[in-house]
């Protein structure tokens, strides 16, 4: 298992090293001028000048890329040309809220997808199969946008069980927190929740025909412990692939939930430093959510050797 984890987290660097290069590349394509939109358009060409020499814009591109590198390797991701502000500062007070938005719609999307998954597999084609399957699609149909303006006008406004939008930090308010909290990862966990439901029953389901599955049946084991002891730990597999991929994608911001309840996440950030050409801002930001996300897969597959001893054995 050692020489397994250490394989993987080797293709860690070289991968974040290309993805950096990517991230920064990718920025310097944004259609327009850092420094006429920050100057305006009234802005003289003098001025234009002067601003771009100051940020470094007037320097060749790969230049530009090693200072940049050379700053993340201190530690120091450079400055918001908006506000004077440390991006890493600016970051550290945003990453609280999607972390907490990450989590809150997982933990609804599993809660939601492991029993309706698991009984759809071994109930196939009854009255609770065709109406999680109603589910699904119901759920993947449905725009995200739409579902999270729908949940605060009827729960928010009309029933008034929950407020409509905000955040408080988790360590000041925990009870106003977590009702806060709770229609943001209501309206991203119930559309997480069908597709990892799908996966799961898909997965759960080709498991339960597999040879030793009927010995185990054929050799008088309950059918309680057949799942939980055979079938769940190989129909987990699919699903922790998944896991990976969309908690990888909900650390990167989820936009339009977080323009809708007004969260003060890494998505947001991300937009109005995009509008602003904020290249230090979007730059720290994208290669922090890359960052992550590799590390999720990285976690991922190591979590693929602990199900499976022919994956860390490298069969």
């Amino acid at each position: 298992m050692a020489s397994y984890a250490l394989g993987r987290a080797l293709q860690f660097v070289p991968t974040l090293v290309l993805v950096s290069i990517v991230v920064f590349l990718m920025v310097r394509a944004i259609p327009g001028d850092a420094a006429h939109v920050l100057l305006g358009p009234t802005a003289k060409p003098q001025q234009i000048a002067a601003l771009r020499d100051e940020m470094g814009l007037d320097k060749p591109i790969w230049e530009q890329y090693l200072i940049w590198v050379k700053g993340i390797a201190r530690g120091d991701l450079g400055r918001s040309w908006i506000n004077n502000y440390p991006v890493a500062k600016l970051i550290e007070q945003k990453v609280p809220a999607t972390v907490a938005l990450a989590i809150g719609s997982l933990l609804v999307a599993l809660g939601v997808a492991i029993p309706v998954g698991i009984i759809s597999a071994l109930r196939a084609g009854s009255w609770f199969d065709r109406l999680a399957s109603l589910y699904n699609g119901l759920m993947l149909a449905i725009p995200t946008f739409w579902l999270g303006v729908l949940l605060v006008l009827v729960v928010s406004l009309k029933l008034k069980w929950l407020p409509p939008s905000g955040y408080v930090p988790i360590s000041e308010q925990p009870l106003q927190s977590a009702k806060l909290l709770l229609l943001p990862s209501l309206t991203l966990g119930v559309y997480l929740s069908a597709i990892f439901a799908r996966f799961l029953r898909t997965s759960v389901a080709e498991t339960l025909r597999q040879d030793y599955v009927r010995t185990a049946a054929a050799k008088g084991l309950s059918d309680r412990r057949i799942v939980g002891a055979h079938v769940l730990q190989n129909a987990m597999i699919p699903v922790v692939t998944m896991f990976g991929i969309q908690f990888g994608g909900l650390l990167g911001g989820a936009v339009i939930v977080e323009a809708i309840f007004d969260w003060p996440g890494l998505g947001r950030l991300l937009v109005t430093s995009i509008a602003s050409r904020d290249y230090a801002v979007v730059q720290g930001t994208i290669l922090l959510a890359a960052a992550a996300f590799l590390v999720v897969n990285l976690i991922t597959d190591l979590t693929y050797g602990l199900l499976d001893p022919r994956i860390r054995a490298g069969h």
